[in-house]
């Protein structure tokens, strides 16, 4: 059925296939390169358009090269990094991440910690 949107897709949780510990050893270029082939395989799947969740900083990139034709893959409508409080969602940290500062999927912004009101608003 052509036309499908994949609403709630996370490109970016794929890529080492070995979770979080696989995000911590992997380095720019290859997570960059794999999260495009997650974007070509949700096109071949059906879904033209997806709305890509906890992509950080990588999502405007994507994007971009899909926009122009560049490679293919599904249009994507960025929502940003995923955040929480401490252990929440977007708490990687008890899964193997080093801390907020050395960790990929921090460094990446494809999440953030956000402690108490004033925390969280600065981190939308």
């Amino acid at each position: 059925m052509p036309g499908l949107i994949e609403s709630h897709t996370h490109s970016n949780h794929c890529p080492q296939g070995r979770g979080v510990p696989g995000f911590e050893t992997a380095n720019w270029q290859r997570t960059g390169a794999m999260v495009r082939l997650s974007a070509e395989e949700n096109l071949m799947n059906g879904f033209p358009t997806g709305r890509a969740m906890g992509v950080g900083s990588i999502a405007g990139g994507l994007k971009q090269v899909i926009d122009e034709s560049c490679v293919e893959g599904s249009r994507i409508y960025p929502a940003g990094a995923s955040f929480s409080q401490i252990i929440g969602q977007a708490d990687f940290m008890a899964m193997g991440a080093a801390d907020q500062t050395h960790a990929n999927l921090y460094r990446y912004a494809f999440a953030t910690i956000a402690d108490g009101p004033d925390e969280m608003r600065n981190a939308m």
